[in-house]
């Protein structure tokens, strides 16, 4: 699944940029219970690589700690134990995240992706507002302060949202620390949207019939926001950097669906520009832009 690696002559990462323009890039991934993270998380693991960055995976803390320690006593819910656990969940989370970046900063040789399996704010997802601003208040953060560790979100909707066939949870089930039953995990998806929705860069990524394809849509997000939205470089540059595309390139680019991006035509100075299915293509003359569809793009870069 997922998008195929990208043609040669467009690095992901610049080739010979200088370890100290290229940001850090930490990408979360959340959602409800059973929204397919895992697999996600391994594709992009696999793709992330491939186009040139050192990629960090970020494990989720909570179900680890809950397998190796008993697991949920269903007694803590509502009670003042579970604003603990929380805190406690919250506080590990903040520090897995500072120690993986760091470590990911021993080798300065190449821009790094840091791949999040959830994140700080997931613990909302299981806790009512009141006890939340427990937790927040407990930890000494705040939630705004919390956002702005990633600079991407995606949200991937559980499969008990329109597929609960596929939902399991419990003892005998895939992942018997899943102790949210459908309902309570489309509550949790829902809430996932309102306490990302404040985040300037988050995507969602709905269910499909087919899981390869949702980890296409995955992908693509990451594709992108790393190129339309200039995450491979330093977000104080006033412009992004061209890269050498050429025409089999921008066809490459219109077959995955990417929007907005200006592309460099091989061997001269003109700019087609992406949006929304459009494109607008400089006239080989150079005088003037004609938009023109994927047809017409098709016909363009074969001449």
């Amino acid at each position: 699944g997922g998008l195929p690696a990208p043609p040669a002559g467009m690095p992901m990462a610049p080739e010979g940029a200088p370890a100290d323009t290229i940001a850090p890039i930490s990408i979360l991934l959340t959602g409800g219970p059973g929204a397919g993270k895992s697999s996600a998380l391994a594709t992009l693991r696999d793709r992330i690589s491939a186009w040139g960055y050192q990629v960090v995976v970020v494990p989720e803390n909570a179900t680890a700690l809950l397998e190796n320690s008993g697991g949920y006593d269903p007694a803590w819910h509502g009670s003042d134990m579970h604003i603990r656990l929380q805190q406690l969940f919250l506080k590990f989370q903040v520090q897995q995240e500072d120690t993986y970046r760091r470590f990911a900063e021993l080798r300065p040789d190449k821009p790094h992706v840091l791949l999040h399996d959830r994140g700080c704010l997931d613990g909302r997802l299981f806790c009512t507002s009141q006890e939340w601003e427990q937790v927040l208040e407990g930890v000494g953060v705040r939630e705004a302060d919390l956002l702005e560790r990633y600079d991407l979100i995606i949200h991937m909707t559980t499969v008990a949202s329109g597929m609960e066939d596929l939902y399991d949870f419990g003892p005998g089930s895939t992942n018997p620390s899943r102790y949210h039953t459908p309902e309570q995990a489309r509550h949790a998806d829902e809430l996932a949207q309102a306490v990302y929705g404040k985040h300037q860069r988050l995507r969602t990524v709905h269910n499909f019939t087919d899981l390869a394809d949702k980890m296409q849509a995955v992908c693509r997000c990451v594709t992108e926001a790393l190129h339309v939205d200039g995450l491979a470089w330093r977000r104080e540059r006033p412009r992004l950097q061209p890269l050498p595309f050429v025409a089999e390139e921008e066809a490459w680019l219109a077959n995955v669906g990417v929007h907005g991006i200006q592309v460099p035509f091989a061997g001269a100075d003109r700019f087609g520009l992406l949006r929304k299915g459009q494109f607008a293509l400089p006239q080989r003359g150079g005088a003037g832009v004609a938009p023109v569809g994927r047809r017409q793009l098709g016909r363009h870069v074969t001449q």
